[in-house]
């Protein structure tokens, strides 16, 4: 199968994790940056695929490797895969079925939609606990020709193996990007900083380093290359994280991140799903047979998450924190200092979970 990768033709037989970013991430993101949980969006593209038939389903076949892997119980990570169908929408019972494992499937009057809009955000700021999910379904999105919606979510909670102190925190030089035209500007942001024995290297420019979290999760930053004369900072989101975790030396060293807290929600009808080389899902040929007998196109496929970095891990609460004594300056220490925009991965050893770009606030 032939993917539309941003103007370029890429054949393979599966949605790599770095083309499914770059995919869904666009050319020009906006700051604060970008956040996808990877395992549920590829549930949400197998809950379609199950659901179709003929020349639909057909789009669907080498994109990714099935069956999807399970995610560990031991990982705190929240999500939600729902299909809302416009109310009245005869469903038959093999589809139900078929789906029963991928996604719940709830019903909305998306003409009159106040009422069970506002049950549906409240569940899924209930489920992942966080206000962010308040409305991640907005009234005005909706109206009498929405016939299908697919909606995946997703944050997680995890700890540092080893926490920053927050008494070293404090406010640092950062250089945010500004926006899609390109060029930067000079702000304080709120960092952590930290000095321990990490995987470390550097090459074409870059900068990655592995801070690696409880149940062998590993957050790895890779750092854009420097720039000058103001341009616009390159994202380094061309590389497969699971490459990435297999690069790097134990090196000491002087660790100084930015705290992140931002949500990220993007539409992946139609850009995002053309590139994939799925475009039949929502155009007006489209085939769901093995759900309905109604005539239904996906008229929006949304994917929601947000993460809040501190000195205590990934969405954790604070927490006592036992520092490790590790000399302060030395002239052998290797330096990872974030004050420009980053590419990041949350990975276990054989699985991407998130991949996200931050920009700057």
């Amino acid at each position: 199968m032939q993917l539309m990768l941003l103007g370029a033709s890429i054949s393979s037989p599966s949605l790599s994790p770095q083309l499914l970013h770059k995919l869904i991430s666009g050319r020009d993101p906006l700051p604060p940056g970008v956040l996808i949980y990877h395992p549920e969006v590829l549930n949400a593209l197998e809950t379609l695929s199950v659901i179709t038939d003929g020349e639909t389903y057909k789009e669907f076949n080498g994109l990714y490797v099935r069956p999807l892997p399970k995610i560990s119980p031991e990982l705190w990570v929240n999500h939600t895969n729902t299909l809302l169908l416009a109310e009245g929408t005869g469903v038959l019972y093999p589809g139900i079925q078929a789906i029963a494992e991928l996604a719940q499937l709830k019903f909305i009057d998306f003409t009159f939609p106040r009422r069970s809009l506002f049950k549906f955000n409240e569940f899924l700021k209930d489920t992942h606990q966080s206000s962010y999910f308040s409305s991640i379904l907005q009234r005005r999105k909706l109206n009498a020709d929405t016939q299908l919606i697919s909606v995946s979510t997703a944050t997680m909670s995890a700890q540092w193996m080893q926490s920053f102190d927050p008494k070293n925190s404090g406010l640092r030089v950062f250089h945010s990007q500004v926006d899609e035209h390109g060029g930067s500007r000079t702000v304080a942001i709120d960092s952590m900083v930290l000095t321990g024995n990490f995987l470390y290297d550097d090459f074409k420019g870059l900068q990655l380093l592995h801070l690696p979290l409880k149940n062998n999760l590993t957050f790895l930053i890779l750092l854009s290359p420097q720039i000058s004369d103001k341009k616009s900072y390159k994202i380094p989101n061309q590389y497969n994280p699971l490459e990435l975790l297999k690069k790097g030396y134990l090196e000491t060293v002087d660790v100084q991140i930015p705290k992140l807290e931002f949500e990220y929600r993007t539409e992946l009808v139609p850009t995002a799903l053309n590139g994939m080389g799925i475009r039949r899902v929502h155009e007006k040929d489209a085939d769901f047979s093995r759900l309905t007998l109604n005539k239904i196109k996906l008229s929006s496929m949304v994917h929601a998450t947000s993460i809040r970095l501190d000195e205590f891990g990934i969405n954790e609460e604070p927490f006592e924190i036992r520092t490790l004594a590790f000399s302060k300056v030395l002239r052998s220490n290797q330096l990872f200092i974030a004050d420009r925009p980053f590419f990041f991965s949350i990975v276990t050893e054989n699985q991407v979970l998130f991949t996200g770009e931050f920009l700057g606030p």
